[in-house]
Parts: C-alpha cells; structure tokens; sequence
C-alpha cells in the first residue's frame, strides 16, 4: 500500500508556495521545513488554498497525493506568480500525482494549470481505480496549457512527457 511521509493542509500556505525539493519540502516566507530522507514516500495534500500560493516542485522524484484538495492561484499577479502546480523547468523533476475525490487546480493569466516544461515527467492516477470518483480540473489562465506547456512563444510553450493513467481529467 501507498504511504505519505509529509501531510500539508493547503490552509498552511499563508505565507507562500509549498516547495518540495530532493530530501525536502518548505512553505516560502513561512519557516515550515520538513527533510523527506533520502527516498521520500510522498505528499499529500488537502484542503483548499485561494490566495495566489501553490505547489512548486524544484527537484527530485515525488508522490503526490491531492485528497479532495483545491490549490486556485488564479490571484497571482507579478514576476513570482507560479503554476498551482509547477514542476520546475530548471531541473529534471519526475511527479506521480494520484487522485483521490474531486480536485481543482487553478492558474493566473500566462500560466498552465499543471506547468509540466521539456525536462519533466508528469503521470496522473486514480488512487482508489475508480476513475469516475477520482477527478482533477486543471485550469490555466490566458495563455497556459491546463497540463503541460505556459505562456507564449518563447516563454515555456513546451511540454514535457505526460502519461494521464487513470481518473477523470
């Protein structure tokens, strides 16, 4: 069976972005840090967050599991704004997102709903292989991919590999 080593109700992103890292995690501006070890078992994240913070993934293979949880980044304005949920284009990130419930993630203007750029792999998945009671909306806002590429010409168009293995997308 799956288990997850960091829980994080999204009601904890008052002060930035979740960052998960290889061997860790952080909120931004918050002081929240957690180490994940050398083979981290995963994430899971709940509740809802609507104040322009979201997920930002730098580094590393993660699991992550979103449990009925709503991430709306829609707010975001400024050079900083991010993805709900970005995968970092600066380094090789690999994520196994499962679905539990009814999930939402949505963008600013300029951004995908899930920013999946050229060195990322993204898979998707129902937790329970129910693929009706599992779902993720991925909102992007002017400009994004709901998964995969952002912006415009010349500012993170592409996609990286992108596997949807289960639930309603």
């Amino acid at each position: 069976p799956l288990t997850w080593a960091h829980q994080q109700d999204l009601a904890a992103l008052s002060t930035g972005n979740l960052v998960l890292e290889t061997g860790g995690w952080k909120v931004e501006g918050g002081g929240q840090t957690g180490s994940c070890g050398e083979e981290c078992t995963g994430h899971k994240i709940t509740g809802t967050v609507r104040n322009g913070y979201g997920i930002v993934v730098k580094s590393g293979e993660h699991r992550i599991l979103m449990e009925g949880a709503t991430i709306d980044a829609s707010s975001a304005t400024g050079v900083d704004k991010v993805s709900a949920l970005n995968l970092d284009s600066g380094a090789n990130v690999n994520v196994d997102l499962y679905l539990s419930g009814n999930n939402q993630l949505i963008s600013p203007n300029g951004k995908a709903g899930i920013y999946a750029p050229g060195n990322t792999s993204l898979t998707i998945k129902s937790l329970s292989g129910d693929d009706k009671k599992d779902t993720l909306v991925a909102k992007a806002g002017s400009g994004g991919a709901g998964i995969g590429g952002e912006g415009y010409v010349g500012t993170g168009a592409n996609a990286g590999s992108i596997t949807i293995d289960g639930g309603t997308i």
